[in-house]
């Protein structure tokens, strides 16, 4: 079962806890884990880096980690049912609905239904919110697995090791 990373996950590693100065090791276990298909970006999300954090995106093409996956016929149709879920829930704002369908959240949960997926993000559960929709939250309702990159790096035994 693959870990599928949205886009903020990346961003934040790279500018808020990994950064490839003081902790190489990440983005080397990160290179191994999509080489190995452990971890894996898919073109929604590159497409996001790529236009929202060139530094991130230029490290990203040095490691060889800037090739990401296609969308395949069975995800894009997976995307119509998992928009027809979020029709049917009255809990969240007709904003908070059109806010997540015009972001890349219905195709990364499409993505893991179709995949077996985990979903990787630094996002965090909000039941109680009606004016935003969380990805955790909608991935529970779908029995999708959604961690941190935390968790991720915990069950896949990640060890970086310090060097003088």
């Amino acid at each position: 079962m693959p870990y599928v990373l949205d886009a903020n996950s990346l961003m934040r590693s790279f500018h808020d806890h990994y950064d490839p100065a003081f902790c190489p090791a990440f983005w080397e276990w990160l290179k191994q884990s999509i080489q190995r298909g452990l971890v894996e970006i898919i073109d929604p999300v590159a497409n996001e880096i790529e236009t929202q954090d060139q530094e991130l995106w230029q490290l990203l093409k040095q490691l060889d980690c800037a090739t990401s996956i296609p969308l395949s016929t069975e995800t894009f149709g997976m995307i119509g049912e998992v928009l027809d879920r979020l029709d049917g829930d009255f809990h969240y704002s007709d904003d908070a609905k059109q806010s997540f369908i015009d972001s890349m959240f219905p195709q990364l949960i499409a993505y893991a239904l179709t995949r077996d997926a985990k979903i990787v993000t630094l996002q965090k559960s909000n039941q109680a919110q009606r004016n935003a929709i969380r990805l955790p939250d909608l991935c529970f309702q779908l029995n999708i697995s959604c961690i941190d990159p935390f968790e991720m790096l915990r069950r896949e035994n990640a060890r970086f090791i310090l060097e003088n």
